[in-house]
């Protein structure tokens, strides 16, 4: 687990038995890593930002937060190649560090578009609609949204309230793109009916 200094446990050749006891056991812990830096945009620091890192499929995201002159550091980096994630951002370079002891690393970021948006039926602002992008943000009481997009180009945003009505638009976003503002009308209903049987037919 990423953030666990490495563990050795000695027990000798012996194998315990359920309600077993051994004393003298020698557990020995080894210092782990200490990856600190600063997160820069442009040469400028980002503050507040969440560091992670990830191990092939696991991420540990949050492990650090940049302060106000965009540092950061991660006391108990696990070693090997770790890949660098920064939330809301989109990692430029190093987009991997090499952990073999205490490692220092500035990382180039770049902001991922923004969309907000407004949820409506017929006009009217609907609160507590689910968003279908990326964390899935519900509308609050005027019925706006906001989420980040961590993918480009032509995206689809799907929002549904409570009742089923739903809607969805399609917006068009590039990676220099600033912030897109979009309005979701709820147009459209459905309703699933059927009949529930048994393997014999009842």
């Amino acid at each position: 687990r990423i953030g666990l200094g490495q563990c050795e446990e000695h027990v000798g050749d012996r194998v315990r038995g359920a309600g077993e006891t051994r004393e003298g056991v020698i557990v020995r812990l080894d210092r782990a890593a200490r990856f600190s830096g600063h997160v820069k945009e442009r040469d400028k620091p980002v503050a507040g930002a969440s560091i992670g890192l990830r191990i092939g499929s696991l991420t540990e995201p949050a492990l650090a937060v940049s302060q106000a002159d965009g540092s950061f550091s991660i006391d108990r980096a696990p070693p090997g190649e770790l890949a660098v994630v920064v939330e809301g951002y989109r990692v430029v370079a190093p987009h991997s560090v090499k952990i073999t002891g205490d490692t220092t690393a500035d990382i180039e970021v770049r902001s991922l578009p923004k969309l907000r948006g407004t949820v409506v039926r017929r006009g009217v602002p609907v609160p507590n609609a689910i968003v279908q992008c990326p964390g899935t943000p519900i509308t609050d009481a005027n019925g706006a949204f906001t989420c980040t997009i961590d993918t480009f180009g032509t995206v689809k945003v799907t929002a549904r309230d409570s009742e089923g009505h739903w809607g969805q638009v399609q917006v068009a976003i590039q990676e220099s793109d600033s912030d897109a503002t979009v309005t979701i009308e709820l147009a459209n209903a459905g309703t699933v009916c059927g009949t529930v049987r048994d393997d014999a037919g009842t």
